[in-house]
């Protein structure tokens, strides 16, 4: 049998220390802020090589995005002792790169004297539970949302501006300025223009979707962690979203033939629209990315409130709003 590793079998670095020494704290039960204390009186003989490393390769990324925040390790606020095994035990399990950058965008968050000075319970227990392959699926997905986000406010910024020229030209044939031919000669033009955004909204939101299929396919076993990213309740389909369809019943009509017509019409409608609900929430829900005819391309599923809340502590950045989200 080979021999066990002691607690400083990998000497760590006097940065990742310096993070160890600042999540610790001022302590009064005799562990000295020293580089053999740290690592020998926290880690111990019971964290094997490799744990060791991972840690070390955590808290090294945590020191550059407490950097990045411009908080010095002095600066840094420590965490109660229960957190801080949490996060040794938890930080010390991310084999992969992914892993370990999210464990150490959480522990900076954490440690950030902005922040209420605890580790989330919540986030940490559901990142001990993600692969490598889960993380990777997750910050594609998160990834691809902040584009969409991107994408949709430039679109609606353009379509503004043109509701704004066209409420202009209305104006201009109100005040007598313009002659009716020349306002619908504006008006058309701003149909053409904001028919062509759309046709390059459309265009530029399949194309996400199908680069991210591209980049899935690298993604072995994916069936797999999109069930355990919905079992977390990280991600959620979105054919939820679908709008009801309007209904329309005329109203100053004695004709009872009309409004059967008009009765069975919706009735098809909502009947259509159960479809459509089933299809993309049930039928559809093991595919990541549906092709709605036509080139269009989506993806199905889309990161949850409490995705999102886990993205912008274990990835730096969120996909949608900053509200706070419940637990799952």
């Amino acid at each position: 049998m080979g021999k066990e590793p002691t607690p400083l079998d990998i000497i760590p670095s006097k940065i990742a220390t310096d993070v160890a020494v600042a999540l610790v704290g001022p302590t009064s039960n005799g562990i000295a802020e020293t580089a053999k204390d740290v690592w020998g009186g926290l880690v111990g003989d019971r964290v094997r090589e490799w744990r060791q490393r991972n840690l070390v390769n955590s808290l090294e990324k945590t020191y550059e995005h407490l950097k990045q925040k411009g908080i010095s390790p002095e600066q840094a606020q420590s965490l109660p002792t229960g957190d801080v095994y949490r996060i040794f035990e938890g930080a010390s399990r991310a084999e992969t790169t992914n892993l370990s950058e999210m464990w150490a965008h959480l522990i900076a968050s954490a440690m950030d004297p902005k922040s209420n000075g605890k580790l989330d319970e919540a986030l940490s227990k559901v990142l001990e539970q993600l692969t490598g392959q889960d993380a990777e699926l997750f910050t594609l997905i998160n990834s691809y949302e902040a584009s969409l986000d991107k994408k949709d406010a430039a679109y609606q910024d353009e379509f503004e501006e043109l509701t704004r020229k066209h409420k202009s030209a209305e104006a201009l044939y109100d005040d007598g300025l313009i002659s009716y031919r020349e306002k619908e000669a504006i008006g058309e033009e701003i149909w053409k223009l904001n028919a062509a955004l759309l046709r390059n909204l459309n265009h530029n939101l399949s194309k996400l979707a199908t680069d991210l299929k591209e980049t899935l396919a690298t993604i072995t076993d994916m069936q797999s962690s999109k069930e355990n990213l919905q079992r977390l309740a990280l991600i959620q389909p979105r054919g939820r979203e679908l709008p009801l369809p309007e209904l329309y019943f005329e109203t100053d009509t004695n004709d009872a033939e009309l409004l059967k017509q008009q009765y069975l019409q919706s009735i098809e409608s909502l009947r259509e629209w159960m479809h459509r609900i089933m299809e993309r929430t049930i039928i559809h829900q093991d595919f990541l990315i549906l092709d709605l005819g036509e080139g269009r391309k989506e993806l199905n599923f889309k990161l949850s409130e409490f995705g999102k809340r886990f993205a912008r502590a274990c990835i730096g950045e969120a996909a949608l709003d900053t509200s706070p989200a419940p637990d799952p």
